[in-house]
């Protein structure tokens, strides 16, 4: 894996083709509209699902809407690049290298931050121009849930870890799935969408959903 470094809101920030999500193209929009969603909460403990480089995690944290932030991702080379960034700018964070919640310690996040895997089907060649045969296995990590397995055991496991008045906050993409896709979810495991902002880049496919108990 080739670590590549850049700067970002005064930190250097490492990154990698294998762990990069594409959340670099959203970052500054995603902390924008999480704060709106806040609206003027601030957060004490949160957690950055799906990781990958760190980008909202760090985001949130650097701009002050969450005062402790803590990482996930169930790739070990999520870890290698978020060790880096770390190092670099003399930071220190927990990560948990976890399935989901698997492998993390119990305790409660009152917001929870991610990109997660978009598409229900294999990588969409529509976005990249893809030829069979050249898709790397880290994108179809990076973006493909198929049957919504990531998701669903993100919502049957996020109970456990989320407060009571905690928010849930997501980029997900509009060519892969909407809030119907997910209502069954939510009704299963007891939580609803209470706002929706749809993205001004990518060339707006994308969109943010704050999700909270019902």
């Amino acid at each position: 894996m080739i670590i590549k470094k850049f700067s970002m809101g005064g930190m250097t920030i490492s990154t990698s083709d294998e762990t990069d999500g594409y959340g670099f193209d959203t970052v500054t929009e995603a902390v924008s509209v999480f704060n709106y969603f806040a609206e003027g909460r601030k957060f004490k403990n949160a957690l950055e699902w799906c990781c990958g480089p760190g980008y909202y995690g760090l985001g949130i944290w650097k701009t002050g809407l969450a005062e402790n932030i803590s990482f996930n991702d169930i790739s070990p080379l999520a870890l290698e690049v978020m060790e880096s960034t770390f190092k670099d700018n003399n930071i220190s964070f927990p990560f948990y290298l976890s399935d989901n919640f698997d492998d993390i310690p119990k305790q409660k996040f009152d917001l929870i931050v991610g990109n997660p895997p978009h598409f229900n089907f294999t990588i969409p060649n529509w976005k990249f121009g893809w030829e069979p045969g050249q898709i790397s296995p880290h994108e179809t990590r990076k973006m493909r849930d198929l049957n919504w397995e990531v998701h669903k055991k993100f919502y049957r496991q996020v109970g456990d870890y989320l407060a009571e008045d905690g928010s849930i906050m997501l980029l997900e993409n509009m060519k892969g799935s909407s809030k119907e896709t997910f209502q069954p979810i939510w009704d299963q495991y007891g939580y609803e969408q209470v706002k929706y902002f749809p993205s001004q880049v990518q060339d707006g496919y994308t969109y943010y959903i704050e999700v909270k108990r019902r």
